[in-house]
């Protein structure tokens, strides 16, 4: 994502015999030609759009090189060659997508990253070097069905520039997720940023699009959620006693039931609520538990119930709303996560009835953020309540 970084595309594709279907590739190119109905394309800042196929650019800092020919020319020589090297395409983009995705990670952490960064084995890598990529869009299932798995997520955060939440900025971005953040101020936003990603946090900041205003502004939330796949909040009650959680959640939920498709809900709440009594008394305690649900956090533990039970009142099958619980929530030093799919998870799911005897009394906020990312791209938890621990 910075100069010396492999760049990534992310590209939606709209035939006319597969209306409504979305793939993506994401291709560390510099160098991209595109095989379109008529050969004419018009190139925009964003990327390109034609009038059966639409090709979107995501996280790019710089103009893309693009050669555009007449797919009906070529179709039948460059289908042979495709039908023959599909899926070794396929298995190389997603290598090189982890490699540039652990790259962007170690820099996040500067340098620090000693999970990966310290075992990995320097690679050469030419000082002019330029990798072509040709992309057949047809009307076939061939091509889409191939792609589909590697399809960007469209996220909003709310509470992206909290403790918590700044930690799935990071993964989002590192997985190459289209991130939106709402945001009070964009100054503090830059602050985050350079905190994740040290070396360049401008040119990632670009890559976000930044929505100034209140979690209660419902115009706001409108444009948020516009084209949004998942929505997550890591909201939390930033000034006790005065409520958050509860007035927040009510305003997102507002906002979803006028979209024609609202995305995915994945909101951030604790164990110890509703249902989840009995995993705290495990985790932490009768003891720990009493104290702090009825005495040192009391309002904080009452607005997060309130905000669970509307989300309770208020789901139904057109609004998907996942609740996260998490244990009480802390720090490692000198630790930096690696967010990469695939990577070996730092926290378990353990959802209401399951037989778990051992619960951590804490968990790794990175790893709570890590837990949402892969909600998003899960359906195993939707429309439920799900704790995570660490592992």
């Amino acid at each position: 994502m910075g100069d010396d970084t492999a760049l990534t595309a992310g590209f939606t594709a709209l035939t006319a015999g597969l209306r409504g279907g979305r793939g993506c590739v994401r291709l560390p190119s510099t160098d991209l030609t595109v095989l379109v109905p008529g050969g004419k394309a018009c190139l925009l800042r964003g990327g390109l759009a034609h009038g059966a196929v639409a090709v979107r650019a995501s996280c790019v800092s710089r103009w893309l090189t693009v050669s555009v020919r007449d797919s009906a020319m070529v179709a039948t020589r460059q289908q042979r060659r495709i039908d023959a090297a599909e899926s070794k395409q396929v298995a190389r983009h997603a290598v090189k997508q982890r490699r540039g995705a652990r790259m962007v990670a170690t820099r996040g952490a500067g340098g620090r990253a000693k999970n990966f960064a310290s075992s990995a084995r320097p690679r050469r890598v030419p000082q002019t070097h330029k990798v072509s990529a040709c992309v057949l869009l047809k009307s076939t299932s061939m091509g889409l069905s191939a792609l589909e798995n590697l399809r960007q997520l469209d996220v909003a955060i709310l509470g992206g520039t909290g403790k918590t939440g700044k930690w799935a900025v990071k993964g989002a971005l590192v997985r190459g997720y289209n991130v939106r953040l709402l945001v009070r101020s964009k100054n503090k936003a830059e602050k985050v940023m350079a905190e994740l990603f040290p070396p360049n946090p401008a040119e990632l900041l670009s890559a976000v699009t930044l929505i100034e205003g209140s979690v209660t502004e419902q115009s706001k939330l409108a444009e948020l959620f516009a084209g949004a796949d998942v929505v997550l909040s890591f909201l939390g009650m930033a000034e006790p006693p005065m409520w958050t959680v509860r007035p927040g959640v009510e305003a997102v939920l507002t906002a979803l039931k006028t979209m024609e498709t609202p995305p995915k809900f994945v909101s951030m709440s604790s164990i110890g609520l509703g249902d989840s009594l009995g995993q705290a008394n495990t985790a932490w305690s009768c003891c720990v538990v009493q104290l702090s649900l009825r005495w040192m956090l009391k309002e904080v533990f009452a607005d997060m119930q309130a905000a669970e039970d509307h989300i309770l009142a208020t789901r139904c099958g057109d609004l998907n709303v996942v609740i996260v619980r998490a244990t009480i929530l802390s720090d490692k030093e000198d630790y930096f996560k690696d967010y990469v799919s695939g990577a070996k998870r730092g926290y378990k799911c353990v959802t209401v009835g399951d037989d778990a005897k051992k619960l951590s009394f804490t968990i790794d906020r990175q790893h709570v953020a890590e837990a949402f990312l892969d909600v998003c791209e899960s359906s195993q938890y939707d429309n439920a309540e799900v704790s995570v621990f660490e592992a």
